[in-house]
């Protein structure tokens, strides 16, 4: 749909740029396309291609994260009742 409308572009430029056409409708091609490059490589951001998340390492860290979490006994004891310790008039 994008080719056919750069193509289309041309035509309908051609009258009021004459020898500047090709120059603009090329730079006006260059950025649509870009664009859409761009928007095919962040649909997928999952995989194993060099650009994508690195998902195996980030849930690693996790892991190790939350394990470490885990495994800290608690520094504070806390009273059964919090209320008690206190005296209420």
């Amino acid at each position: 749909m994008l080719l056919i409308y750069c193509f289309v572009l041309s035509l309908q430029l051609a009258d009021d740029l004459l020898w500047y056409n090709g120059i603009v409708v090329g730079m006006i091609s260059f950025t649509l396309f870009g664009i859409e490059e761009i928007g095919r490589e962040i649909e997928n951001p999952f995989g194993y291609d060099l650009n994508d998340l690195q998902l195996d390492s980030i849930c690693q860290t996790m892991q190790r994260n939350i394990a470490d979490i885990i495994c800290i006994k608690p520094s504070i004891h806390c009273p059964e009742n919090p209320l008690n310790s206190r005296s209420i008039n």
